[in-house]
């Protein structure tokens, strides 16, 4: 007899509570954690410009950044010291916001640039000059000039948010409003490259200063998920959550994006009471692919079933997930499916079924109608079961298998089914 489907109930969940699919960049993500490399990795999804950009001059990587590793000025040139992003701007009409984390900053007279494009109406952002002693200046590409007092020395994670329907651009110091500035609708295009670290040929970062967690978005943050992400690391970003019931089993399924220092996820079931933990998937560590997941919780009785997961990273640190709910539904007719492998040796599995809660006795007969094994006999809720049969100590032959199951109504059900052991 095929298995019934009794139910499938499918619920999908986009841009979880993970790290929402909304929190990841779209042009820039750099983390620079590559010490010692000339190439940092681009997070963003799905990001512009070049996949790993060159880490040119006498820029390195280095420690101690703001989660990690980060990128450590030398005091030359932007001609010559710059992250090429490979990615010639085309931020047009567009909303954007641009953060990126500094420190050891010093506050005086002389200019240091952070990242710009002189093709792009002289697009910039800069550190003292005419900002002011410590303070970081956005300026050019036809915008009304941006001055942020008190970042230097750091550390200080600055955030300038763009938003076009208003327009304006509104600066957060660590993740607070700082100030705003009223805008022409900017239109911002150049020649590329889009420089990091560096600007034309100008002063690039002082020796000893640096950036990390440059995050460049292709909308305008709002205030809370720039107070929700300025000193996160956006580990992991969950973009589906699934849950289906196939008769008692339920299947998880969920994708990633892109993930930070993750070590996996940790799948918790609730019916009554608490969450518990049912099981452990691991996770990839750290990758800019889509990856995706899986995991069946078995032989489950019927009713309502609560999912999430558990995402820790290799810290310790976790979020949850948002929640999938599903529903176990009893079976409505009593059954004894074909066992599974069969021919088998020397082990196999029995699957029925009960529509209500009933006494069962599940029995072996050989050939000649001889008992030679009995594998239930106790009472069982109504639902779907599985047995295992062990025959190591039986020889290679037919046998049959009969259930009998009484239910509490006075209902009984009896079914024989033939299996082969070949050894």
């Amino acid at each position: 007899m095929v298995k019934k489907l009794y139910a499938i109930l499918l619920f999908l969940v986009l841009g979880l509570g993970i790290i929402s699919a909304q929190s990841v960049p779209e042009v820039f993500w750099y983390k620079f954690n590559e010490t010692g490399g000339t190439q940092t990795q681009n997070f963003a999804v799905p990001g512009r410009g070049t996949a790993f950009a060159p880490v040119m001059g006498g820029l390195t990587m280095g420690p101690s950044g703001q989660f990690g590793d980060g990128l450590i000025g030398a005091g030359g040139a932007g001609g010559t010291d710059y992250v090429n992003t490979g990615w010639v701007t085309d931020i047009g009409t567009s909303s954007w916001t641009i953060s990126l984390w500094l420190n050891n900053l010093v506050p005086g007279t002389p200019l240091y640039y952070f990242f710009g494009d002189p093709g792009a109406a002289s697009f910039r952002c800069f550190l003292n000059g005419v900002a002011g002693v410590g303070a970081i200046a956005l300026r050019g590409g036809g915008m009304t000039d941006v001055f942020v007092p008190g970042i230097a020395p750091g550390p200080t994670v600055v955030h300038f948010v763009y938003d076009a329907t208003i327009p304006d651009v509104k600066a957060y110091v660590n993740g607070v409003h700082a100030l705003t500035v009223g805008q022409a609708a900017l239109n911002i295009n150049g020649a590329g490259p889009f420089k990091v670290g560096g600007y034309s040929t100008s002063a690039g970062m002082s020796p000893g200063s640096m950036m990390d967690e440059f995050r460049f978005y292709s909308r305008a943050l709002d205030a809370v998920e720039v107070a929700a992400t300025w000193n996160s690391p956006l580990p992991v970003e969950l973009t589906s959550f699934s849950a289906s019931v196939f008769v008692n089993d339920v299947l998880l399924n969920w994708e990633t994006a892109t993930e930070i220092n993750n070590n996996g996820f940790s799948v918790e079931r609730k019916s009554v009471g608490e969450f518990e933990a049912v099981g452990f998937v691991p996770g990839f560590g750290t990758t800019s692919e889509p990856k995706s997941y899986a995991f069946t919780d078995l032989n489950l009785q019927p009713g309502i079933y609560t999912y999430r997961l558990k995402q820790s990273d290799f810290d310790g640190t976790f979020e949850y997930s948002d929640l999938v709910e599903v529903e176990v539904i009893a079976p409505a007719e009593y059954s004894l499916q074909q066992n599974y492998p069969n021919p088998f040796n020397p082990s196999t599995a029995i699957d029925f079924t009960l529509a209500l809660d009933s006494k069962v006795s599940l029995k072996v007969f050989n050939i000649l109608g001889q008992e030679v094994a009995q594998l239930l006999n106790s009472d069982f809720a109504a639902g779907s079961h599985k047995v295992t049969f062990d025959a190591a100590g039986l020889n290679s032959g037919i046998y049959f298998y009969k259930l009998v199951a009484t239910g509490i109504d006075g209902t009984e059900f009896t079914d024989v089914r033939k299996m082969t052991l070949t050894k």
